[in-house]
């Protein structure tokens, strides 16, 4: 019976030795002197996925060389191994989404199920049954297979931060070295400034125009952000009075302004959110007055809160503007971009609605609808003007070209939406359930003035768009969220 129970336990631990060093020689071998894992931006996800695999495994080999688990601590373990076999489930998926496996590797991960499959045929009937007794943990010396054990739990571990730390940085990376940057040929670049180029509309806009061939120039607060954003692709100033009075620009694009749905709109706060605007459009204006040769146009981003708040009016472009915060503030940033007429240039006013991509708004909802708690605002009949931000980048293009665009244009997509169509909307296109509505005033009271934004909106119809001939990439709000959840990118270019 001895020699019998001896023999088993070396069989258990020949199977975790053969598993341990088929997945070290995965790891070594496939993932990093094959695929080079941790250098693709692509395999960001399934360094995530390894990176958990491996803090997970170090604790089931420290369990097997040390200890002798019951009760709590053995179901712990149970749970464990369940949660690795679905995070190794979803690895499956991921490389095959990602990536082409070589036959050695299918061959490689064919064995390491079929022993990992042995293995568990020990382990979950011997944790289960630990189950079951009093909880306790006893300290058990298995000899040399501890040690070597051991090694492998630190193995695993220490591989386990390694790939987290590759997905980490692989996931900060610039849209410039996450792949290839194929930019079109130009006989004739346009040396474009642009102002408010790292945010989340205006990376977007920058990137097009690089990919365009076009010259750009960044004027940027945070210089090293904008830096580390766009790399060799553009210049980067941190004052406008760097730039030489006789440099020529054949066009501007402004879209400054720090982010209005962040942070609650105390005093302190309206006033950053207009001098960002505000100010910086009039200094903007003041040194383009300054400058020898001046652009022939400026594309200027406003908002649609320039209309004010209506539960039921229809606005168009020559529509009343309204007068909340939000309304004054968009008056009087387009009142400093309209300046630029009286220098000779065409001003084009872009009065952006909830631009759907991968930032702003919609980042924030996603995370609260992918963990289904998705639901309405307030009653959910407000407006909601949207459009894709494939869309707004197309408009820009179109602003810095077509001498039809002057004045003021609504960038919104053609389908109306309220707050309970779009939040059903994306409740469907994330498989998740869509709660009853959070009460209007259970928000005004978390959010104060800026409650407005959520419970609050207003109908803007995209007439002069249409008037010109401008054909919508989304104009229907189902396709807009479907392209953007199956993505994962906020910004596909056609």
């Amino acid at each position: 019976m001895a020699k019998t129970l001896a023999s088993l336990d070396l069989a258990f631990y020949l199977l975790i030795t053969v598993q341990a060093l088929l997945g070290a020689w995965d790891n070594l071998w496939n993932h990093e002197l094959g695929a080079r894992l941790p250098r693709k931006y692509a395999a960001r996800r399934e360094l995530a996925l390894h990176s958990a695999r491996g803090l997970l495994y170090a604790p089931v080999f420290l369990a097997c060389a040390w200890l002798h688990v019951t009760g709590a601590l053995a179901v712990l373990l149970l749970a464990l191994l369940a949660l690795e076999l679905l995070i190794t489930l979803a690895d499956f998926v991921e490389e095959d989404r990602t990536r082409t496996l070589s036959a050695s590797e299918r061959v490689l991960h064919t064995l390491m199920a079929l022993n990992y499959g042995v293995l568990l045929t020990w382990l979950v009937p011997m944790w289960w049954l630990a189950a079951a007794a009093p909880s306790a943990l006893v300290w058990t010396e298995r000899g040399p297979w501890s040690w070597l054990l051991s090694v492998f739990a630190f193995g695993a571990a220490a591989w386990g931060v390694r790939d987290g730390l590759a997905a980490w940085r692989l996931a900060r990376l610039p849209w410039w070295q996450q792949s290839e940057v194929r930019i079109a040929a130009n006989a004739a670049p346009r040396s474009i400034l642009v102002v408010g180029a790292t945010g989340f509309l205006g990376t977007a806009i920058c990137r097009r125009l690089i990919e365009r061939g076009e010259q750009l120039t960044v004027w940027a607060r945070d210089p090293s952000k904008a830096r580390r954003m766009y790399g060799p692709y553009a210049r980067v100033v941190t004052a406008l009075e760097e730039i030489a009075p006789s440099e020529a620009f054949h066009a501007t694009v402004n879209l400054a302004g720090a982010p209005v749905a962040t942070r609650p709109w105390t005093s302190a706060r309206k006033a950053l959110l207009v001098e960002s605007r505000v100010g910086t459009t009039r200094a903007l204006v003041h040194w383009l007055a300054q400058q020898i040769t001046r652009p022939s146009v400026l594309v200027n981003a406003s908002a649609v809160g320039w209309y004010g708040v209506h539960p039921s009016n229809a606005f168009v472009e020559d529509g009343p503007g309204g007068d909340d915060f939000p309304a004054r503030m968009c008056r009087a940033w387009e009142r400093e971009a309209c300046a630029a007429e009286d220098l000779g240039m065409r001003v084009a006013l872009l009065r952006l609605g909830l631009v759907l991509g991968d930032g702003g708004l919609l980042a924030r909802l996603l995370l609260v609808f992918r963990g289904g708690l998705g639901a309405p605002f307030g009653g959910g009949a407000q407006w909601m003007p949207w459009v894709h931000i494939s869309d707004v980048v197309a408009v820009v293009e179109q602003a810095l070209e077509d001498a039809q665009m002057h004045g003021a244009f609504n960038v919104v997509a053609p389908e109306a939406a309220t707050n309970k169509k779009f939040s059903a909307a994306l409740a469907r296109n994330l498989r998740r359930p869509l709660w009853p509505a959070l009460p209007g005033k259970l928000i005004r009271i978390a959010f104060g003035e800026m409650a407005l934004l959520l419970v609050e909106g207003q109908r803007v119809v995209p007439a002069r768009l249409m008037s010109i001939g401008y054909r919508f990439r989304f104009p229907r709000l189902d396709d807009a969220l479907r392209d953007l959840v199956a993505n994962r990118s906020g910004l596909r270019h056609e």
